[in-house]
Protein backbone atom coordinates (compact mmCIF):
# COMPACT_ATOMS: atom_id res chain seq x y z
CA UNK A 1 0.00 0.00 0.00
CA UNK A 2 1.23 2.74 -0.39
CA UNK A 3 2.23 5.86 1.75
CA UNK A 4 -0.29 8.64 2.36
CA UNK A 5 1.11 12.07 1.24
CA UNK A 6 -1.25 14.69 2.28
CA UNK A 7 -4.18 14.81 4.32
CA UNK A 8 -7.04 17.10 4.43
CA UNK A 9 -9.26 16.57 7.42
CA UNK A 10 -12.06 19.01 7.97
CA UNK A 11 -11.01 22.10 6.42
CA UNK A 12 -13.01 25.28 6.29
CA UNK A 13 -11.94 27.97 4.35
CA UNK A 14 -13.27 31.68 4.30
CA UNK A 15 -13.55 35.25 2.94
CA UNK A 16 -13.85 38.66 4.39
CA UNK A 17 -16.07 41.28 1.92
CA UNK A 18 -17.69 43.96 2.33
CA UNK A 19 -20.90 41.72 3.10
CA UNK A 20 -19.41 40.07 5.77
CA UNK A 21 -17.60 36.49 5.52
CA UNK A 22 -18.57 33.67 2.90
CA UNK A 23 -17.31 30.54 3.52
CA UNK A 24 -15.77 28.37 0.25
CA UNK A 25 -14.66 25.74 1.75
CA UNK A 26 -17.14 23.61 4.12
CA UNK A 27 -15.24 20.74 5.57
CA UNK A 28 -13.03 19.15 2.78
CA UNK A 29 -11.60 16.15 3.95
CA UNK A 30 -9.78 13.91 1.46
CA UNK A 31 -6.14 12.21 1.38
CA UNK A 32 -3.30 11.75 -1.31
CA UNK A 33 -1.00 9.10 -1.68
CA UNK A 34 2.64 9.14 -3.01
CA UNK A 35 2.66 9.26 -6.81
CA UNK A 36 -1.01 9.03 -7.02
CA UNK A 37 -2.90 11.28 -9.50
CA UNK A 38 -6.32 12.12 -7.85
CA UNK A 39 -9.30 14.08 -9.90
CA UNK A 40 -11.26 17.15 -7.71
CA UNK A 41 -14.24 17.96 -10.09
CA UNK A 42 -17.29 19.83 -9.67
CA UNK A 43 -18.75 23.22 -11.53
CA UNK A 44 -17.27 26.75 -11.12
CA UNK A 45 -17.47 28.26 -7.64
CA UNK A 46 -17.75 24.37 -6.02
CA UNK A 47 -13.80 25.55 -4.31
CA UNK A 48 -11.78 23.67 -6.57
CA UNK A 49 -9.14 26.11 -6.19
CA UNK A 50 -9.95 27.45 -3.32
CA UNK A 51 -8.81 24.18 -1.52
CA UNK A 52 -5.73 23.89 -3.54
CA UNK A 53 -4.76 27.69 -2.98
CA UNK A 54 -5.33 26.87 0.76
CA UNK A 55 -3.18 23.46 0.54
CA UNK A 56 -0.46 25.31 -0.61
CA UNK A 57 -0.55 28.69 1.51
CA UNK A 58 -1.30 31.07 -1.69
CA UNK A 59 -4.62 32.17 -0.08
CA UNK A 60 -5.57 35.74 -1.44
CA UNK A 61 -5.50 38.65 1.58
CA UNK A 62 -8.49 38.30 2.42
CA UNK A 63 -9.11 34.70 2.70
CA UNK A 64 -8.34 32.31 5.71
CA UNK A 65 -8.09 29.00 6.90
CA UNK A 66 -10.68 29.12 9.81
CA UNK A 67 -10.85 25.10 10.33
CA UNK A 68 -9.71 22.02 10.17
CA UNK A 69 -6.17 20.45 9.32
CA UNK A 70 -3.51 20.21 6.35
CA UNK A 71 -1.11 17.44 6.93
CA UNK A 72 1.64 17.23 4.58
CA UNK A 73 3.69 14.34 5.42
CA UNK A 74 2.46 14.50 8.68
CA UNK A 75 3.29 18.27 9.60
CA UNK A 76 0.12 20.78 9.55
CA UNK A 77 0.45 23.27 6.89
CA UNK A 78 -1.37 25.82 8.37
CA UNK A 79 1.22 25.82 11.30
CA UNK A 80 4.30 26.57 9.15
CA UNK A 81 5.85 30.33 8.95
CA UNK A 82 9.00 31.92 7.54
CA UNK A 83 11.95 29.75 5.96
CA UNK A 84 9.39 26.32 6.65
CA UNK A 85 6.89 27.95 4.67
CA UNK A 86 9.14 28.82 1.91
CA UNK A 87 10.32 25.80 1.64
CA UNK A 88 7.17 24.08 1.10
CA UNK A 89 5.84 26.58 -1.64
CA UNK A 90 7.84 25.50 -4.70
CA UNK A 91 10.08 23.16 -3.35
CA UNK A 92 8.26 20.20 -1.21
CA UNK A 93 4.79 21.11 -3.34
CA UNK A 94 4.45 23.47 -6.38
CA UNK A 95 1.38 24.53 -8.57
CA UNK A 96 -0.08 25.07 -12.14
CA UNK A 97 -2.55 28.11 -12.16
CA UNK A 98 -5.28 28.41 -14.78
CA UNK A 99 -4.01 31.31 -16.66
CA UNK A 100 -0.24 30.60 -17.28
CA UNK A 101 -0.28 34.32 -19.62
CA UNK A 102 -1.21 35.98 -15.71
CA UNK A 103 1.03 33.84 -13.86
CA UNK A 104 4.40 34.32 -15.77
CA UNK A 105 6.51 37.66 -15.90
CA UNK A 106 5.25 39.22 -18.93
CA UNK A 107 8.93 41.23 -19.12
CA UNK A 108 11.40 38.39 -17.91
CA UNK A 109 12.36 35.88 -20.36
CA UNK A 110 11.20 32.39 -19.39
CA UNK A 111 14.84 31.04 -18.94
CA UNK A 112 15.35 33.38 -16.21
CA UNK A 113 11.91 32.75 -14.98
CA UNK A 114 12.76 28.87 -14.56
CA UNK A 115 15.95 29.62 -13.20
CA UNK A 116 14.74 31.80 -10.35
CA UNK A 117 12.71 29.09 -9.07
CA UNK A 118 16.04 26.96 -9.04
CA UNK A 119 17.80 29.27 -7.24
CA UNK A 120 15.18 30.17 -5.01
CA UNK A 121 15.46 26.82 -3.69
CA UNK A 122 18.93 25.62 -4.34
CA UNK A 123 22.05 26.97 -3.56
CA UNK A 124 24.23 26.75 -6.95
CA UNK A 125 25.56 29.48 -9.34
CA UNK A 126 23.50 31.21 -11.95
CA UNK A 127 25.27 29.38 -14.94
CA UNK A 128 24.18 26.52 -13.78
CA UNK A 129 20.71 26.99 -12.58
CA UNK A 130 20.39 28.04 -16.28
CA UNK A 131 21.77 25.22 -17.26
CA UNK A 132 18.86 23.29 -15.57
CA UNK A 133 16.28 25.50 -16.86
CA UNK A 134 17.54 24.38 -20.24
CA UNK A 135 17.19 20.77 -19.35
CA UNK A 136 13.48 21.38 -18.39
CA UNK A 137 12.23 22.88 -21.40
CA UNK A 138 13.47 19.81 -23.06
CA UNK A 139 11.76 17.97 -20.61
CA UNK A 140 8.64 19.29 -21.20
CA UNK A 141 9.01 18.83 -24.91
CA UNK A 142 9.35 22.45 -26.28
CA UNK A 143 11.07 22.80 -29.89
CA UNK A 144 14.39 24.85 -30.05
CA UNK A 145 15.05 25.17 -26.48
CA UNK A 146 17.94 26.89 -26.94
CA UNK A 147 16.09 29.52 -28.37
CA UNK A 148 13.02 29.89 -26.68
CA UNK A 149 14.92 30.12 -23.30
CA UNK A 150 15.31 34.04 -24.06
CA UNK A 151 11.74 34.74 -25.70
CA UNK A 152 9.19 36.02 -23.42
CA UNK A 153 5.93 35.08 -22.75
CA UNK A 154 3.97 37.01 -24.86
CA UNK A 155 5.91 35.16 -27.86
CA UNK A 156 4.82 31.80 -27.18
CA UNK A 157 1.81 30.20 -27.57
CA UNK A 158 -1.25 29.30 -25.26
CA UNK A 159 0.34 25.32 -24.49
CA UNK A 160 3.86 26.40 -24.61
CA UNK A 161 3.28 29.17 -21.55
CA UNK A 162 1.79 25.81 -19.53
CA UNK A 163 4.53 23.95 -20.73
CA UNK A 164 6.74 26.65 -19.23
CA UNK A 165 4.81 26.70 -16.21
CA UNK A 166 5.39 22.93 -15.71
CA UNK A 167 8.98 23.25 -15.63
CA UNK A 168 8.83 26.26 -13.16
CA UNK A 169 6.82 23.55 -10.78
CA UNK A 170 8.81 20.38 -11.39
CA UNK A 171 11.66 22.75 -11.04
CA UNK A 172 12.55 21.71 -7.86
CA UNK A 173 10.98 18.06 -7.74
CA UNK A 174 7.90 18.72 -5.91
CA UNK A 175 6.66 15.40 -3.89
CA UNK A 176 3.22 16.84 -4.26
CA UNK A 177 1.62 19.48 -7.91
CA UNK A 178 -1.31 20.99 -7.17
CA UNK A 179 -2.63 21.65 -11.17
CA UNK A 180 -5.57 24.25 -11.56
CA UNK A 181 -7.11 23.71 -14.91
CA UNK A 182 -3.98 22.92 -16.82
CA UNK A 183 -5.71 22.95 -20.04
CA UNK A 184 -8.02 25.91 -19.76
CA UNK A 185 -8.21 27.76 -23.24
CA UNK A 186 -6.34 25.26 -24.99
CA UNK A 187 -7.83 23.54 -27.85
CA UNK A 188 -8.40 19.43 -27.76
CA UNK A 189 -5.10 18.36 -29.16
CA UNK A 190 -2.83 20.28 -27.48
CA UNK A 191 -4.99 19.36 -24.31
CA UNK A 192 -3.97 15.94 -24.57
CA UNK A 193 -0.19 16.65 -25.89
CA UNK A 194 -0.13 18.66 -22.10
CA UNK A 195 -1.89 16.03 -20.13
CA UNK A 196 -0.23 12.92 -21.80
CA UNK A 197 3.42 15.30 -20.73
CA UNK A 198 2.07 15.67 -17.22
CA UNK A 199 1.57 12.11 -16.71
CA UNK A 200 4.33 11.33 -17.86
CA UNK A 201 6.84 13.86 -15.68
CA UNK A 202 4.67 12.41 -12.63
CA UNK A 203 5.20 8.78 -13.08
CA UNK A 204 8.65 9.20 -13.85
CA UNK A 205 9.33 11.32 -11.16
CA UNK A 206 7.30 9.66 -8.39
CA UNK A 207 5.08 12.62 -7.80
CA UNK A 208 1.86 12.83 -6.35
CA UNK A 209 -0.92 15.12 -8.57
CA UNK A 210 -4.47 16.82 -8.20
CA UNK A 211 -6.01 17.62 -11.15
CA UNK A 212 -8.28 20.34 -10.29
CA UNK A 213 -10.86 20.16 -13.66
CA UNK A 214 -14.74 20.45 -14.23
CA UNK A 215 -14.07 18.11 -17.61
CA UNK A 216 -14.93 14.69 -16.32
CA UNK A 217 -13.33 12.88 -18.99
CA UNK A 218 -10.08 14.35 -18.73
CA UNK A 219 -10.48 13.12 -14.52
CA UNK A 220 -11.59 9.99 -15.88
CA UNK A 221 -8.83 9.13 -18.59
CA UNK A 222 -5.98 9.80 -15.85
CA UNK A 223 -6.79 9.78 -12.68
CA UNK A 224 -7.13 6.73 -9.83
CA UNK A 225 -10.11 8.58 -7.99
CA UNK A 226 -11.87 11.19 -8.53
CA UNK A 227 -13.68 13.89 -5.31
CA UNK A 228 -17.06 15.63 -6.53
CA UNK A 229 -17.53 18.79 -4.73
CA UNK A 230 -20.11 21.10 -4.48
CA UNK A 231 -20.92 24.44 -2.91
CA UNK A 232 -17.21 23.98 -0.73
CA UNK A 233 -18.14 20.16 0.25
CA UNK A 234 -16.95 16.69 -1.12
CA UNK A 235 -20.18 14.99 -1.81
CA UNK A 236 -18.60 11.60 -3.03
CA UNK A 237 -15.62 9.96 -4.23
CA UNK A 238 -14.61 6.98 -6.04
CA UNK A 239 -12.80 5.79 -9.13
CA UNK A 240 -13.82 6.78 -12.45
CA UNK A 241 -15.12 3.43 -13.19
CA UNK A 242 -17.65 3.32 -10.49
CA UNK A 243 -17.94 7.23 -10.71
CA UNK A 244 -19.23 6.59 -14.11
CA UNK A 245 -21.55 3.66 -13.76
CA UNK A 246 -22.88 3.98 -10.78
CA UNK A 247 -23.06 7.46 -8.68
CA UNK A 248 -24.52 7.51 -5.81
CA UNK A 249 -24.92 11.56 -5.14
CA UNK A 250 -27.69 13.39 -6.65
CA UNK A 251 -25.36 15.90 -7.57
CA UNK A 252 -22.93 13.49 -9.52
CA UNK A 253 -25.71 11.99 -11.17
CA UNK A 254 -26.78 15.34 -12.59
CA UNK A 255 -23.01 15.99 -13.53
CA UNK A 256 -22.26 12.34 -15.13
CA UNK A 257 -25.70 13.41 -16.83
CA UNK A 258 -24.74 16.97 -18.05
CA UNK A 259 -20.68 15.48 -19.28
CA UNK A 260 -21.43 15.17 -23.30
CA UNK A 261 -21.04 12.39 -25.07
CA UNK A 262 -20.77 11.51 -29.38
CA UNK A 263 -24.37 10.91 -29.04
CA UNK A 264 -25.76 13.73 -26.72
CA UNK A 265 -28.12 16.76 -27.82
CA UNK A 266 -28.33 19.96 -26.24
CA UNK A 267 -31.97 18.61 -25.20
CA UNK A 268 -30.13 16.23 -23.44
CA UNK A 269 -28.07 18.56 -21.41
CA UNK A 270 -30.43 21.17 -20.00
CA UNK A 271 -33.15 20.97 -17.08
CA UNK A 272 -36.72 21.34 -18.46
CA UNK A 273 -37.08 25.20 -18.28
CA UNK A 274 -33.68 25.85 -20.24
CA UNK A 275 -35.26 23.28 -23.07
CA UNK A 276 -38.15 25.63 -23.92
CA UNK A 277 -36.30 28.46 -24.02
CA UNK A 278 -33.59 26.66 -26.04
CA UNK A 279 -36.90 25.15 -28.53
CA UNK A 280 -38.10 28.99 -28.59
CA UNK A 281 -34.84 30.41 -29.94
CA UNK A 282 -34.41 27.52 -32.23
CA UNK A 283 -38.00 27.88 -33.78
CA UNK A 284 -37.62 31.45 -34.02
CA UNK A 285 -38.71 32.88 -37.45
CA UNK A 286 -35.50 34.02 -39.27
CA UNK A 287 -35.57 37.38 -40.94
CA UNK A 288 -33.31 37.19 -44.46
CA UNK A 289 -31.72 40.72 -45.53
CA UNK A 290 -32.59 42.78 -48.05
CA UNK A 291 -30.79 42.17 -51.30
CA UNK A 292 -27.71 44.27 -51.16
CA UNK A 293 -27.41 44.30 -47.83
CA UNK A 294 -23.75 44.44 -46.64
CA UNK A 295 -22.01 42.36 -44.23
CA UNK A 296 -22.31 43.05 -40.76
CA UNK A 297 -18.41 42.81 -40.99
CA UNK A 298 -16.22 42.79 -44.04
CA UNK A 299 -12.55 42.28 -43.64
CA UNK A 300 -10.90 43.24 -47.02
CA UNK A 301 -7.80 41.40 -47.44
CA UNK A 302 -6.70 43.43 -44.42
CA UNK A 303 -3.23 42.85 -42.83
CA UNK A 304 -0.87 43.43 -39.61
CA UNK A 305 2.83 43.15 -39.42
CA UNK A 306 4.30 42.91 -35.79
CA UNK A 307 7.99 42.54 -37.03
CA UNK A 308 10.22 41.33 -39.76
CA UNK A 309 11.68 42.18 -42.80
CA UNK A 310 8.83 42.61 -45.98
CA UNK A 311 10.73 40.03 -48.03
CA UNK A 312 9.43 37.41 -45.21
CA UNK A 313 6.78 34.83 -46.60
CA UNK A 314 3.41 35.80 -45.22
CA UNK A 315 0.97 33.58 -43.56
CA UNK A 316 -2.12 33.37 -45.50
CA UNK A 317 -5.28 32.10 -45.47
CA UNK A 318 -8.71 32.01 -46.87
CA UNK A 319 -12.47 31.69 -45.46
CA UNK A 320 -15.72 32.09 -47.47
CA UNK A 321 -18.86 31.73 -46.68
CA UNK A 322 -21.27 29.26 -48.97
CA UNK A 323 -25.14 30.10 -49.50
CA UNK A 324 -25.99 27.91 -45.79
CA UNK A 325 -23.75 30.48 -43.94
CA UNK A 326 -20.73 27.89 -43.13
CA UNK A 327 -17.36 28.39 -43.69
CA UNK A 328 -14.53 26.81 -45.43
CA UNK A 329 -10.57 27.43 -44.11
CA UNK A 330 -8.33 26.59 -46.60
CA UNK A 331 -4.96 25.14 -44.83
CA UNK A 332 -2.92 27.53 -43.61
CA UNK A 333 1.25 27.77 -43.83
CA UNK A 334 4.10 29.29 -41.04
CA UNK A 335 6.21 31.96 -42.64
CA UNK A 336 8.99 31.02 -44.30
CA UNK A 337 11.13 31.61 -40.96
CA UNK A 338 8.92 29.67 -38.65
CA UNK A 339 8.99 32.56 -36.72
CA UNK A 340 4.49 33.94 -36.89
CA UNK A 341 6.13 37.86 -37.26
CA UNK A 342 4.29 38.52 -40.01
CA UNK A 343 0.76 38.34 -40.12
CA UNK A 344 -1.72 38.36 -43.36
CA UNK A 345 -5.46 38.25 -42.52
CA UNK A 346 -7.18 36.95 -45.34
CA UNK A 347 -11.00 38.27 -46.90
CA UNK A 348 -13.51 37.50 -44.82
CA UNK A 349 -17.15 38.49 -44.79
CA UNK A 350 -18.62 37.37 -41.50
CA UNK A 351 -22.27 37.27 -40.98
CA UNK A 352 -25.08 39.03 -42.93
CA UNK A 353 -27.28 40.12 -40.01
CA UNK A 354 -26.77 40.03 -35.88
CA UNK A 355 -28.58 36.42 -35.85
CA UNK A 356 -25.97 34.53 -38.36
CA UNK A 357 -22.91 34.45 -36.12
CA UNK A 358 -19.58 32.99 -37.86
CA UNK A 359 -16.93 31.01 -36.62
CA UNK A 360 -13.20 31.38 -36.77
CA UNK A 361 -11.57 27.83 -35.77
CA UNK A 362 -7.90 27.14 -35.76
CA UNK A 363 -5.14 25.69 -33.88
CA UNK A 364 -2.80 27.79 -31.41
CA UNK A 365 -0.75 30.06 -33.08
CA UNK A 366 -2.61 30.51 -36.60
CA UNK A 367 -4.02 34.15 -36.20
CA UNK A 368 -7.33 33.66 -34.91
CA UNK A 369 -7.20 36.57 -32.54
CA UNK A 370 -4.75 38.55 -35.39
CA UNK A 371 -8.31 38.67 -36.91
CA UNK A 372 -10.32 39.71 -34.36
CA UNK A 373 -7.92 42.90 -33.17
CA UNK A 374 -8.19 44.35 -36.83
CA UNK A 375 -11.68 45.13 -36.62
CA UNK A 376 -11.64 46.98 -33.15
CA UNK A 377 -7.96 48.04 -33.77
CA UNK A 378 -7.97 49.50 -36.67
CA UNK A 379 -4.76 51.40 -36.07
CA UNK A 380 -2.51 48.28 -36.43
CA UNK A 381 -4.09 47.59 -39.81
CA UNK A 382 -1.13 47.79 -42.98
CA UNK A 383 -3.25 47.57 -46.07
CA UNK A 384 -6.90 46.30 -46.98
CA UNK A 385 -10.24 47.40 -45.05
CA UNK A 386 -12.77 46.22 -42.60
CA UNK A 387 -16.38 47.40 -43.09
CA UNK A 388 -18.74 47.53 -40.17
CA UNK A 389 -22.11 48.01 -41.85
CA UNK A 390 -20.69 48.98 -44.37
CA UNK A 391 -18.65 51.63 -43.06
CA UNK A 392 -14.81 51.48 -42.08
CA UNK A 393 -14.67 51.87 -38.19
CA UNK A 394 -12.54 54.84 -36.91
Amino acid sequence: MSKELLRIDDLHVSFSTRRGMVEAVRGVTLTVEAGEMLGLVGESGSGKSVTGFATTRLLDAAGSVTGGKILFRGQDVTKLRGDDLRQLQGAAMSMIFQNPRAALNPIRAIGLQIADAILTHKRISKDAARAEALELLRAVQIRDPETRMNAYPHELSGGMCQRVMIAIAISCNPALLIADEPTTGLDVTTQKVVMDLLADIAAARGMATILITHDLGLAARYCRRIAVMERGRIVEEASPRTLFTTPQHAYTRRLVAASPTATSRIEDLVTEEEREGYAAVVNMPRQEPAHGTPPLADHQGAGRRDRGPPQEARHECRFRRDRLGHGRLAPCTEDAAGTGRLEHVPHLACGRGLHQPCAVHRHSRQRRQGLVRLAHQPRHRKGGRVLVRGQEPR
